[in-house]
């Protein structure tokens, strides 16, 4: 049994078989966007696609229903996407993401930002005009520059030329 129908286009087979073939998802649906699990099925879903740790793309239509499943973990760890145009995006971010993190953690393991106080955070982000890594900081916004921060400005200028030598320019 099908949980939505009206995600699904009904064909007749003239042998008397019947698919259910999924509909493309709209655009203004995409934010709500979760695989459809076939038939009330436990763990089949219509194709959907995932972002590996090593930044491959693949497609599959499992998605296991508890957390010792590696489809369960993937989805809600947010690297599952409706199409592989999104997904292949979604791998060059997540390895700039990865990137900067790790740099950070290297950099400064120890730190923790304190948004609390006023006290100034340093991250870093790319200068697509200059073609370079560049220092930020806030001392209020966790969201305005980067997904990770540093203690100091010495040390987001290492985190800067951590990121030039290995490559990363997104």
């Amino acid at each position: 049994m099908i949980e939505d129908e009206n995600k699904y286009a009904k064909t007749v087979h003239p042998d008397g078989r019947i698919e259910f073939v999924p509909i493309p998802v709209k655009e203004q649906d995409l934010a709500d966007w979760e695989p459809v699990y076939l038939n009330g099925m436990d763990h089949e879903t219509e194709e959907y696609f995932a972002v590996d740790s090593e930044g491959r793309v693949y497609s599959t239509n499992l998605l296991g229903g508890s957390e010792n499943s590696r489809s369960y973990r993937t989805h809600t760890n947010f690297a599952t996407y409706p199409t592989r145009e999104m997904a292949e995006k979604a791998a060059v971010l997540m390895k700039r993401n990865n990137a900067i993190i790790k740099a950070c953690l290297l950099v400064d393991p120890d730190y923790v930002p304190d948004w609390t106080n006023r006290k100034t955070k340093f991250a870093v982000y790319y200068d697509h005009i200059d073609s370079e890594w560049v220092v930020g900081w806030s001392s209020f916004c966790s969201s305005a520059l980067a997904s990770a921060y540093v203690s100091t400005e010495k040390k987001a200028i290492k985190v800067c030329e951590l990121l030039t030598k290995w490559g990363i320019k997104q």
